[in-house]
């Protein structure tokens, strides 16, 4: 495996040599070095468009100031079930919860900037007791890899080198080699010792057993026959109950193991080129301003000063004076074009006038919000393959790493019925598989086309000019269904939108207040007839009578003098 990968180091270490010349560890020796290595960089412009990528990446794929996943289950009409809703919600809030206390977000930059370099980046999700987990990055040298039939990585070894205190808190005491123990024994803590690290497929693999030796993957640490007397040493045999590798490749091609190209390989050319031509505008500058010279051979042996002002004697002024051996007179221009377009070739390269849409833009100027997210998805647009290999690659393995932790604490306390860091999930998600949404600022771009539809489809049903011609049209629109889809796809948090149930509750609320309304309005006026009636009766108008038994006796009396009754 080595001795494969090793065909990659020479154009690898180029590239690092342009960017990132204190990356890579072909030898562990190179471990907490502070020697400078910079030597072969004069312009920084593939250092400064790396930087600018992998922040591109950051913050359009997994920024944490913002939501860049969603759960669903398998069937996404559970989503119009108000208690699989909050339960998926409640999962995805946790999750980002343990993203930003362990260090994932300080581990995807490095991997980020491996990727874009080195067409290959790798890393460890290991548990963590406080943390749930913790990632590991590793950089070129140090590591290994090798496929499964499905061209998935699944094999990772690597060299490490760790302190003796380092070894004897992570493997114990007794497990150390004799010479990493005299080692502590004689309080020589921060010595470096060798390490070697293999994670491989188990053969003996079982999963109805739930020891470490049956698990999926095994884990085997020891020290090389090179650290001491003892020639190889086990210090510690474990396992995984999945794959804890992250390995994404920028491109790959057939079952190359390693990535085939990267913006790093991809502008090294130019960034060589680079260097040449700053160089050479530099040389150009000193032939101009400091010429080779020419003068006597009386000379030869004198100190001449080129100072300004300096006064430098001639023995024989008919063999003249000090001159320039050819006048130089280079037209810059030329030079700073051309390393200017070389410079533009490097940042496209890597993306930067994408990323910087807005800052180097010419022109007019974007007027709002929208006008910027516009233009900057129109140039991320060009990162699709690289964000679709990245999930694939590097985000799904990390997300099953966390939900499989998180349940493998939570499953035996909803057993026993104790409190747990998540509720049981809902009879309905039980059993089921939770997919991953990402929501990201480049997975939104992906998904701007099927937004703009949707809003042209609202905006012309809304038309008031066309509901007036066509009234059939307001059936056509499910207009909830409209606001699910649409908050999907814009990824607002799930409580925001609220469920079919509790749409439907608010709706026959509504329509009973309604009608309670509108029988109170029928009943006012009954009660206000009674309330007359009654005030009429209560009312005395003389000779023992009330004012409504005066007025029925009125009547009566005018019914009988009427020709009709006569």
């Amino acid at each position: 495996m080595k001795q494969e990968r090793m065909s990659w180091d020479a154009h690898v270490r180029d590239v690092f040599d342009q960017t990132r010349p204190r990356r890579t560890r072909f030898s562990q020796s190179q471990t907490n070095k502070g020697d400078r290595r910079n030597q072969q960089i004069v312009n920084n412009t593939g250092v400064r468009a790396t930087r600018v990528l992998v922040s591109g990446l950051v913050n359009g794929m997994s920024s944490p100031a913002q939501p860049w996943f969603k759960y669903e289950p398998d069937d996404l009409e559970l989503l119009e079930y108000g208690p699989v809703k909050e339960w998926l919600g409640q999962l995805e809030r946790l999750v980002r919860r343990i993203f930003n206390k362990s260090n994932v977000y300080e581990a995807l930059p490095t991997i980020y900037e491996e990727l874009i370099l080195a067409g290959t980046g790798a890393g460890l999700v290991e548990d963590h007791f406080d943390d749930v987990i913790r990632v590991f990055p590793f950089t070129w040298g140090e590591y290994t890899l090798a496929l499964n039939k499905d061209r998935r990585v699944d094999t990772l070894y690597r060299d490490m080198r760790m302190s003796v205190l380092q070894c004897v808190d992570s493997f114990g005491l007794g497990n150390v080699s004799t010479t990493i123990k005299t080692l502590y024994d004689n309080s020589e803590y921060d010595q470096w010792v060798d390490v070697m690290h293999a994670v491989e497929p188990n053969p003996h693999y079982d999963p109805d057993k739930a020891d470490a030796a049956s698990m999926q993957f095994c884990s085997v640490y020891w020290e090389p026959a090179s650290s001491g007397p003892d020639g190889q040493k086990l210090l510690r045999k474990g396992g995984y109950r999945e794959n804890p590798i992250i390995a994404p490749r920028w491109d790959v091609i057939g079952y190359d193991v390693y990535g085939s190209s990267s913006p790093g390989m991809e502008a090294l050319g130019d960034m060589r080129q680079l260097q040449i031509q700053v160089k050479r505008k530099g040389e150009a500058i000193d032939k101009q301003v400091r010429p080779p010279t020419q003068g006597p051979a009386s000379l030869a042996d004198r100190f001449v000063s080129q100072l300004p002002g300096a006064h430098n004697v001639v023995a024989n002024t008919a063999e003249g004076g000090i001159k320039p051996v050819f006048e130089v007179q280079p037209n810059l221009q030329y030079f700073i074009a051309d390393i200017q377009e070389t410079e533009q070739r490097i940042e496209d390269t890597f993306f930067v006038p994408y990323i910087l849409s807005i800052s180097q833009m010419e022109g007019v100027q974007p007027r709002n919000q929208w006008e910027i997210s516009e233009r900057k998805g129109e140039g991320l647009a060009v990162l699709g393959p690289a964000v679709q290999r990245l999930q694939g690659e590097l985000h799904n393995p990390l997300h099953n790493r966390v939900l499989n932790r998180i349940y493998d604490v939570c499953i035996p306390l909803w057993t026993i019925g104790a409190p747990a860091m998540l509720p049981p999930p809902p009879p309905e998600l039980q059993g089921r598989p939770i997919a991953i949404n990402y929501i990201s600022a480049l997975a939104q771009v992906q998904k701007a086309s099927a937004l703009s539809g949707m809003e042209r489809l609202m905006n012309t049903v809304a038309n008031p000019n066309v509901v007036q011609a066509y009234p059939e049209i307001r059936h056509k629109v499910d207009a909830q269904q409209w606001v699910d889809e649409f908050a999907d796809h814009i990824g607002l948090p799930p409580r925001i939108v609220r469920s079919d149930e509790q749409v439907q509750a608010l709706a026959e609320a509504e329509a009973q207040q309604q009608q309670m309304q509108q029988m109170a309005q029928m009943a006012q006026p009954a009660k206000d007839i009674a309330q007359a009636g009654k005030a009429l009766s209560e009312t005395h108008v003389g000779g023992g009578k009330g004012a409504m038994e005066a007025m029925i006796d009125n009547a009566r009396e005018a019914q009988d003098q009427t020709p009709e009754a006569a």
